[in-house]
């Protein structure tokens, strides 16, 4: 502290410099900050610290549901279910399509009515399709009901050669209702959906993924297939 102008130091730089490489030889993660003698510690300084720390603290013991496997035979999706636990402390649970429709053709006919009244009745339709529209809220049914049942923070589903070329929808307007409690990606995409969770936490705030379609003269166009969080819309 300062008393009258002067200095009255104990030596705290003294005592930092001489644990900072003890701390980081036992592999503690810290973030050593420091202010002036009666100035205040600038807390943009450690902020995103802690927001990272919080977030990695998060992660671990967290669960993604992955439904199919190997959307369009991909390899650049690919990934090593042990290392991902390993480093992340995340835990990869698969499920079935089969599994999936079963479920679906299970429900009964008018819950899947209500719901979907009380899920789309904020949503305009130029085209509505309620068969399709039906499927779409019975997946959403289920899905729903795995993430509840098994803790699952994000979703993944096989769309192109799952979804859509078996089931005759695509996953698009489930994962969009899925958006409104969890993290969601299509084409089995782990890799893509840890780093949505990750963006997550980090913002308390949801996350999307954009693929990138074109390289143009003076800007890059970024797209996706047809998922939007609604939490993204200017509009309801």
């Amino acid at each position: 502290p300062i008393v009258d102008g002067v200095i009255r130091s104990i030596a705290p730089a003294a005592g930092a410099g001489a644990s900072v490489h003890i701390l980081r030889r036992h592999g503690i993660h810290f973030k050593h900050v420091w202010s002036a003698p009666g100035k205040a510690i600038d807390a943009s300084t450690f902020m995103p610290f802690l927001r990272a720390a919080r977030a990695f603290r998060m992660l671990r013991g967290t669960k993604l549901g992955m439904i199919g496997f190997g959307d369009m035979r991909l390899q650049s999706t690919g990934f090593d279910v042990q290392e991902v636990h390993e480093v992340f402390g995340v835990e990869v649970e698969s499920r079935d399509m089969l599994e999936l429709q079963k479920e679906m053709d299970a429900l009964d006919r008018g819950k899947v009515a209500r719901s979907m009244t009380q899920l789309t009745s904020a949503w305009v339709f130029d085209n509505k399709q309620p068969d399709a529209l039906a499927k779409v809220t019975a997946m959403y049914i289920v899905l729903d009901k795995w993430a509840k049942e098994r803790g699952y923070v994000g979703l993944s589903i096989k769309c192109p050669t799952g979804v859509a070329a078996q089931m005759g929808i695509t996953p698009c307007l489930a994962g969009c209702l899925l958006a409104r409690n969890y993290h969601y990606v299509c084409e089995n995409d782990i890799p893509g959906l840890l780093t949505q969770v990750i963006l997550g936490l980090l913002s308390d705030q949801m996350s999307t993924y954009w693929e990138f379609y074109e390289l143009l003269e003076d800007s890059v166009l970024f797209g996706c297939c047809g998922f939007c969080p609604e939490c993204f819309l200017r509009e309801p």
